[in-house]
């Protein structure tokens, strides 16, 4: 990777990254906050909508993730007329998806009123209004990205972590999950008006059906894909609330809370990479002039993830028993999802490489198939009586599956066969060292003090992340440009007071 572009990567990157971390450490609270003040029952509830909430996000026909990639690709391309059409377009289309989107949520809610629940019908209706805002709010943040606004999508986050802690204890406290559904409407209105306040970017309901087809045309692939992987995401749940019952997909959230708050940490690293990879594509159209982006930003995932991870996997009984006593039975379930945040943290780059190259369609039977193996293994590990456990297991599994095929689909065009290999190797070795050091933990470090034991057992796993430090930084740089960058800032600073 290019020094210029690498150093703006890492300084967008660690910008990112700052207001990644401070949100989701209020995330943190507020996910923990949630499943104290809705109990298991009302939690399945509330995990149950979610799904629902994200399959109607792909009845926008893949036209969102398109303007994601042709935006910052026709800024590559110098071609204003098409990226404004593409703006324009896909805005107008996204908000008519929305309003048939509630209506069909409606309409739903009434005929189901006699056989599901109140608190699901209100759900139900609740996420028919939320769904309108959160569209404009979403198609917000697509832009600020596509042109690299950092700052804004750093300020945002921060600004939506706040508020949403705020709203949790004044209003879901009190009224618990009737509260959550009222939060997430102020929060979407919140959200959208500080970001067009902060922007003013122009977005007017012009529509061209030309262009709107070849936005579908190149979408649909991509909201197919992402369909299955929300079907792959989600299928657990599913299957644990018609097996097990919703009280079971209760405890089973503390997983996927643990899965969603470290695979969001490392997520800054996709977001400020997508233009970048368009804009020099949209350039050159060479594939070797961007196949750093699968190489690079997945070797230093594979070697900065395992340390926490195995932290986290380390923390998490503690934490748990202590914070969300009611919540024990996920414990298991939980230290095994994090396994499962590897491969999903470090999957989107070569993704984002195939998606680039317009090979979006081959991704989608390597979703199926890891669908088809997460049921399978998903049946089988519950009828055993393996519970939210085996659930976590086969997840993993699943998520293993689907990061290896892609990454090797995605470097047949570029590398050999003994190239390939030899980076996978390079790759898989730092998270079998920590989990050797973890196991290594829990049979030898024993004491009578939980808190002191957690302590040890941290500081083991500190000083064993050393040599991986110390290589990926060797490799790569990116120690040295984390600090360049502060070091730039921080004199900016000093010569701003002066």
């Amino acid at each position: 990777m290019d020094h210029g572009i690498k150093e703006i990567i890492i300084k967008d990157t660690a910008k990112y990254s700052f207001a990644q971390y401070t949100a989701q450490g209020i995330g943190f609270i507020i996910s923990t906050a949630l499943r104290a003040f809705l109990g298991p029952y009302y939690m399945g509830i509330w995990s149950i909508l979610q799904v629902i909430l994200c399959y109607i996000t792909y009845l926008s026909l893949g036209v969102t993730d398109a303007a994601a990639y042709k935006i910052p690709f026709y800024r590559g391309s110098k071609d204003k007329s098409s990226e404004e059409e593409v703006k324009n377009t896909a805005f107008s289309f996204i908000f008519a998806v929305s309003l048939l989107s509630s209506l069909g949520l409606i309409v739903a809610a009434l005929l189901l009123r006699k056989k599901y629940p109140v608190e699901v019908i209100v759900g139900l209706l609740s996420l028919a209004i939320y769904i309108i805002l959160q569209r404009f709010y979403s198609f917000y943040i697509i832009l600020i990205r596509a042109y690299k606004n950092i700052t804004v999508l750093s300020r945002s986050m921060i600004f939506d972590a706040i508020v949403n802690l705020v709203l949790m204890f004044l209003i879901v406290k009190q009224f618990r999950l009737y509260g959550l559904y009222i939060t997430i409407s102020i929060l979407a209105v919140l959200n959208t008006l500080f970001i067009y306040l902060s922007t003013k970017y122009d977005l007017s309901f012009k529509f061209s059906f030309k262009r709107l087809k070849s936005l579908v045309l190149f979408g649909l692939p991509l909201s197919l894909n992402g369909f299955l992987d929300e079907i792959l995401k989600s299928i657990d749940r599913i299957m644990i609330a018609s097996m097990m019952g919703i009280t079971a997909v209760g405890y089973y959230s503390v997983a996927i809370m643990g899965r969603n708050y470290i695979s969001r940490l490392s997520a800054g690293v996709g977001v400020v990479t997508i233009p970048h990879i368009q804009e020099i594509y949209g350039k050159t159209k060479e594939i070797y002039d961007i196949k750093k982006f699968v190489i690079v930003p997945t070797l230093i995932l594979s070697y900065l993830l395992p340390p926490f991870l195995g932290a986290a996997y380390l923390a998490s009984p503690l934490f748990v028993k202590l914070v969300l006593p009611q919540y024990t039975s996920g414990i298991l379930a939980l230290q095994i999802m994090f396994l499962s945040t590897f491969f999903l943290s470090c999957a989107p780059q070569p993704g984002q490489f195939l998606i680039t190259i317009g090979k979006q369609a081959r991704l989608i039977p390597i979703s199926l198939a890891a669908i088809i193996v997460n049921i399978g293994l998903n049946y089988i590990f519950i009828k055993n009586g393996f519970g939210v456990s085996g659930v976590a297991v086969a997840t993993s599994i699943s998520s293993f599956l689907v990061f290896f095929t892609t990454l090797i689909y995605a470097m047949k065009h570029f590398a050999n066969i003994n190239e390939i290999t030899l980076f996978i190797l390079k790759i898989i070795w730092p998270l079998f060292y920590i989990i050797s050091i973890i196991i290594g933990c829990e049979y030898f470090v024993k004491n009578n003090n939980p808190y002191l034991l957690l302590g040890i057992k941290i500081v083991i796993i500190c000083i064993a992340a050393l040599p991986l430090f110390y290589i990926i930084n060797k490799k790569s740089r990116i120690f040295d440009l984390f600090i360049k960058s502060f070091k730039n800032k921080l004199e900016k600073m000093v010569h701003r007071d002066k």
